[in-house]
């Protein structure tokens, strides 16, 4: 992620990318940041207050992808979201088909 390596882990649950404050302060040069009017919730109902929003490139193996992140207080997890894990190649989505299969009732009933 710009200019440094984090480790993130993969919510293909949620769109929502977001890292700490902290981590955010170690980009060089610091991105410019937005408002977010957004209040984040994690998985247990709690609230996650969102600082800012930035994009950044983010970078794996030999793909770059131009993504936005929103910036959290330190403490929390560094997120990436499912729509990013996906189209920097981190996880692959898989179409499953529903096939039922006839049974014929053969009591002769």
């Amino acid at each position: 992620m710009g200019n440094i390596d984090v480790n993130f882990k993969l919510d293909t649950g949620e769109d929502t990318n977001i890292i700490s404050q902290q981590i955010y302060n170690q980009l060089q040069p610091l991105p410019a940041v937005g408002k977010s009017p957004v209040t984040l919730r994690a998985f247990d109902g709690q609230r996650i207050e969102s600082i800012g929003v930035f994009k950044v490139p983010l970078k794996y193996r030999n793909k770059v992808l131009e993504t936005v992140f929103k910036i959290v207080p330190d403490g929390n997890n560094a997120l990436l979201g499912s729509y990013d894990c996906e189209h920097i190649g981190l996880i692959k989505r898989v179409d499953m088909k529903d096939e039922t299969s006839n049974v014929n009732d053969s009591t002769g009933s």
